[in-house]
């Protein structure tokens, strides 16, 4: 039985019933579905902060959605010759056009969350070392508490709405 918020307790999708009270770092933690979920929603969020687990959920699902698109084309071409049907390659460019907004949206929320600008996420392009720099940055904890970017991701407390008692 779930208990509500009246009693002091708050239910959350994946059947976690913690404190409201409690924060999100011990109670509820950003597992893979979560984070590319909230990564899609915020596809244009530049504002904000990102957990490390957030970031590198979504980056781990890119890099799996790329090689499955790249292996269904290969396995849709194996008797033709790739480059002469470019149908699927179009395709596997378009999604991950798509994803390139979200991808760098939480890119900008993760470089927030060290108290960094946005704009080094534009590091990444630079030769010689530039996305080893970015992969260094990404991998570092986040500032604790608050920043000038927004609260800690990791404190974040669970309101109460509006009416709810104690």
């Amino acid at each position: 039985r779930t208990r509500s918020l009246e009693e002091g307790r708050c239910a959350w999708p994946g059947g976690a019933n913690i404190p409201a009270h409690q924060s999100f770092d011990r109670a509820l933690t950003m597992n893979p579905l979560i984070a590319v979920v909230s990564c899609y929603r915020n596809f244009a969020t530049f504002k904000g902060r990102a957990q490390r687990s957030e970031y590198w959920f979504f980056q781990i699902w890119t890099v799996l959605l790329f090689f499955g698109l790249i292996g269904l084309d290969v396995s849709l071409n194996r008797h033709s010759r790739l480059l002469h049907d470019a149908t699927v390659i179009k395709i596997v460019f378009l999604i991950m056009l798509l994803n390139f907004l979200p991808l760098l949206a939480v890119q900008v929320r993760r470089l927030h969350d060290m108290e960094l600008p946005g704009w080094y996420a534009f590091v990444g392009m630079l030769p010689g070392g530039g996305a080893l720099l970015l992969l260094i940055l990404s991998i570092l904890p986040g500032t604790k508490g608050d920043n000038k970017f927004g609260p800690d991701p990791r404190n974040a407390r669970i309101t109460r709405p509006k009416g709810a008692t104690a």
